[in-house]
C-alpha cells in the first residue's frame, strides 16, 4: 500500500491523496487513511470530499483531535472507503477533498505532520499512514504512544488509557504497578498489599502498617487457596511468600463455604488438620496477630476444653502457652508465652465464644490483646522462643488441636499503634460480619 498528497489554497487545506495497491487484492472497505495536521485558528475543522470526485459516494470523511498532540499535529483527517469493491494489485483508489476552518482561516503548512518539507507537488510519504482493518499497514504515525495507531514496541494504543491499554502503551494488567482507573483500578502496587487488594482495588488499610507485615492468609480469595481437593496450601497475600500448607493429605484441611455469612474459610477438625508455615515467618520475639475465628459451638464440655476455652470468670479465658489456645495458632515448637491467662471478653452462659476479630501482640514482658470492644495490656512474664518455623494453623504440632473455623490472618513484626490496630479490626469486623 501506498499514498500520496498534495496541497491547494491556503484558505484550505486540500488533499488530493491516491492509495496504490502494491500487493494481493484487498476489501477497499477494509482501508482507512489518516492525514495529521495542526489547525492554524481555534475555529472548528470540517472535512468535505471534492464536488468533481466520482469516489465521494465510496468514503466517509471526518476531523477528531489526537489524544496526544505533539509538535506537528493536534489533529488528523480520517478517510475512510466504504465502497463494496476489491482493490486489485497495480491499481489505484483516487480520493480528493479540503479541510476548512472557516471564512477567513488560513493554514501554515509549515506546522502538518503530513505535510513535509518541501513537498508541494504529489510525491509518496509515509507521514500519511494507511490502516486495513485497523492494523497500521503504511507509513507511521506522529507523537508515538498514544496517537491510536498500534507502533513498533507498543503493546496497544487505543489513544490514551482504556480498560485493556495503559497510557503508556502496555496491557493493562492488575499487578503491573500501574493504576489503571478505566479499568476500575484504585490502586496497583505491583503485588497484592495490606493496602491494596488482589484486584487493584484499595483496602483502605492502613499504609503506615503496611512495612511491619509479614503474613497474610486470607481464606475468602480462592486464588489464594490451593485445593487437591482439600487444602494444601493457602499462599501468603502480603507477597512477603510465608505460605502455609500441608502435604499429608489426611491432615490437610477443608475449604468451607458460606462459613462466615457469604464467606469461605478454613474448617480444622480437631483431630489431624493442620497447616505449617513453610518458610520462617516471625523470628524476631516480638510482633502481632489479627485473626477471624470461630469455634465449634459445643457448649461447656470437654470438647469445648479440648478446643482451649475455659470459663473464666462468667466468660472465657485462652491460656498463653507455646500455644494460643482456643485460636488454632501455635507459635513454636516447644517453649513460647508463659502460662498466664487472660479473657477476651467472651459472653457470658454456657455457649462458646462468637466468631470474632482477635488481635494479640507481644513484646516481653507485655502481651495485648483486643478484640470488639474490649481490650487489654497485661504486664507479665512471657518468653518466645525463636524457630524457624514459628506459626502453625489448627494447633496439632502443640497437643492442643483446635477444632473451628479460621477465616483470615495477618502477622505483624511489630506491636501496631492503637489506632492501626483498631483500623484493621474494624475492616475484619466488617468484611467477616463478626464481633
Amino acid at each position: 500500500m501506498r499514498a500520496v498528497r498534495d496541497e491547494l489554497l491556503p484558505t484550505t487545506l486540500g488533499l488530493n491523496l491516491t492509495i496504490t495497491n502494491s500487493g494481493p487484492t484487498v476489501a477497499a472497505r477494509d482501508l482507512t487513511l489518516r492525514y495529521y495536521y495542526t489547525p492554524d485558528s481555534a475555529s472548528t475543522q470540517t472535512i468535505s470530499c471534492g464536488l468533481l470526485d466520482a469516489n465521494c459516494n465510496n468514503v466517509s470523511m471526518r476531523v477528531k483531535a489526537l489524544a496526544k498532540a505533539c509538535a506537528n499535529a493536534s489533529h488528523f483527517a480520517e478517510i475512510s472507503v466504504t465502497a463494496n469493491s476489491n482493490l486489485t494489485s497495480g491499481s489505484n483508489f483516487d480520493i480528493q477533498g479540503s479541510i476548512n476552518g472557516g471564512l477567513l482561516a488560513l493554514y501554515n503548512f509549515a506546522n502538518d505532520y503530513s505535510r513535509p518539507a518541501g513537498l508541494l507537488l504529489s510525491a509518496e510519504t509515509q507521514t500519511i499512514t494507511l490502516f486495513q482493518n485497523g492494523t497500521l499497514v503504511w507509513g507511521k504515525p506522529p507523537c508515538g504512544c498514544g496517537n491510536g495507531a498500534l507502533e513498533s514496541g507498543e503493546a496497544c494504543d487505543h489513544s490514551g488509557e482504556s480498560a485493556a491499554c495503559n497510557a503508556d502503551c502496555t496491557r493493562a494488567v492488575c499487578g503491573d504497578g500501574k493504576v489503571n482507573a478505566t479499568a476500575g483500578e484504585t490502586c496497583d502496587e505491583g503485588r497484592p498489599s495490606l493496602t491494596c487488594d488482589p484486584v487493584c482495588h484499595a483496602t483502605g488499610l492502613p499504609a503506615t502498617a503496611a512495612p511491619a507485615l509479614l503474613q497474610w492468609l486470607d481464606a475468602s480469595q480462592a486464588s489464594y487457596v490451593q485445593l487437591n481437593p482439600r487444602i494444601s496450601v493457602v499462599s501468603d497475600r502480603s507477597g512477603k511468600s510465608n505460605h502455609v500448607g500441608q502435604t499429608n493429605s489426611s491432615k490437610q484441611p477443608f475449604w468451607f463455604p458460606n462459613a462466615f455469612g457469604s464467606l469461605p474459610a478454613i474448617f480444622f477438625d480437631g483431630e489431624t488438620h493442620e497447616l505449617a508455615a513453610l518458610s520462617s515467618v516471625n523470628d524476631l520475639g516480638r510482633g502481632s496477630i489479627f485473626i477471624v475465628h470461630r469455634v465449634v459451638p459445643v457448649g461447656i464440655s470437654a470438647t469445648l476444653i479440648g478446643n482451649g476455652w475455659f470459663s473464666s470468670g462468667g466468660g472465657f479465658a485462652v491460656r498463653t502457652r507455646t500455644q494460643l489456645d482456643g485460636l488454632g495458632i501455635s507459635l513454636g515448637s516447644s517453649i513460647g508465652f508463659g502460662t498466664t491467662q487472660w479473657t477476651l471478653g467472651a459472653l457470658t452462659g454456657n455457649g462458646p465464644p462468637s466468631a470474632r476479630a482477635t488481635y494479640l501482640a507481644w513484646d516481653p514482658p507485655g502481651f495485648a490483646w483486643a478484640t470488639g470492644t474490649d481490650s487489654a495490656l497485661l504486664t507479665v512474664t512471657v518468653t518466645y522462643a525463636s524457630t524457624s518455623n514459628p506459626l502453625a494453623l489448627g494447633g496439632i504440632g502443640a497437643l492442643e488441636p483446635y477444632r473451628g473455623w479460621i477465616g483470615e490472618v495477618l502477622v505483624f513484626d511489630r506491636i501496631l499503634s492503637t489506632s492501626d490496630r483498631d483500623a484493621i479490626l474494624s475492616y475484619l469486623r466488617q468484611k467477616w460480619t463478626v464481633i
